[in-house]
């Protein structure tokens, strides 16, 4: 039966109340750590390409413009080039200096692979620097990754082991509290609330109207462990143990 305090059923399962103590973390971070692999492998094989075999042409800048990404003014240069009677464009981003120094017209050289003229680079090694970046940077999320899921990982793990184990009591809310980002309201919340025997506890976060709906000074079913207390709200309700009943002969 639905409790009225909240809307959970059943025991909530381990990735579920993973993902409530911001494990999505650990998702986004794994994400980046694939994307940046992928980019450097590639910059790698490029880099390897072009150490390996290159030629020179000059290409000539066909286009300046602008654009606008985090609020910031990005600057580009467009350039083209022939090879073999075929024209080959390509587009970098550039520092303001440079951009306000380059004019339509202008020509630079760039080195580029014969077998596939799109694989170049306008500084001598410039793409090796890229992959070790990303190579960097994929490493970096790799750590934020394993660590997200080590941490959160281990905090749903004390949870659950509270719901199955712990001890099932009540507490009173003694706080609500709406989340705000820059100021702004978010429309999430959390709950703080005490037991009889002062331990403090506090809940994931949750729609802030639900949880005005509860009030403080309302009492609440938690499960304590140690010196963690639980919200049912968060956890689920504690898994039901079937009765087995002898066989009557």
């Amino acid at each position: 039966m639905k409790d009225p305090q909240h809307d959970l059923i059943a025991p909530r399962k381990w990735v579920d109340l993973f993902l409530g103590m911001n494990g999505w973390y650990a998702v986004v971070a794994a994400v980046f750590l694939v994307l940046m692999t992928g980019f450097s492998v590639k910059d790698y094989k490029d880099a390897a390409r072009l150490a390996n075999h290159s030629e020179v042409a000059t290409a000539t800048i066909v286009k300046k413009d602008t654009g606008r990404s985090n609020k910031k003014t990005k600057y580009y240069l467009s350039y083209r080039f022939d090879v073999d009677r075929a024209q080959y464009d390509f587009r970098r981003s550039t520092s303001r200096g440079n951009y306000d120094a380059k004019d339509v017209g202008d020509t630079i050289e760039v080195y580029y692979w014969p077998e596939d003229p799109k694989v170049l680079e306008l500084v001598k090694g410039e793409t090796l620097r890229s992959a070790k970046s990303g190579q960097f940077f994929a490493l970096v999320a790799g750590v934020i990754a394993l660590s997200v899921v080590w941490f959160l990982g281990s905090r749903t793990n004390r949870a659950i082991l509270a719901r199955k184990k712990g001890v099932q009591t009540t507490a009173r809310i003694t706080r609500i509290e709406e989340r705000k980002r820059k100021g702004r309201a978010t429309g999430k919340g959390y709950l703080e609330f005490r037991t009889a025997d002062q331990r403090v506890g506090k809940s994931l976060d949750h729609g802030i109207d639900t949880l005005l709906d509860l009030g403080v000074g309302t009492e609440i079913v938690v499960f304590v462990r140690k010196a963690e207390v639980w919200w049912e709200g968060d956890v689920g309700p504690r898994e039901e143990v079937p009765r087995v009943f002898p066989k009557v002969l």
